[in-house]
């Protein structure tokens, strides 16, 4: 059988956090590139940074918090 080794909270947070702004990055930015994006810059930014607190915000949700 595998072994599920624990991964640190840490580097969960870290991924939680990075996909989502990554993500909504790219769209944000292929849309800029293609048909425009009529919103603010700090509008658009603030929706991929808000994305990527509220992935963070669920990993830490979901992951317990681990006891020495």
């Amino acid at each position: 059988m595998l072994a599920v080794e624990p991964v640190p909270g840490w580097r969960i947070r870290v991924f939680s956090f990075a996909m989502p702004v990554i993500l909504s990055g790219v769209t944000m930015a292929s849309v800029a590139v293609g048909p425009g994006i009529a919103w603010s810059v700090e509008l658009w930014a603030g929706s991929v940074l808000s994305a990527g607190l509220l992935g963070a915000l669920v990993s830490t949700a979901i992951v317990q918090a681990r006891t020495a």
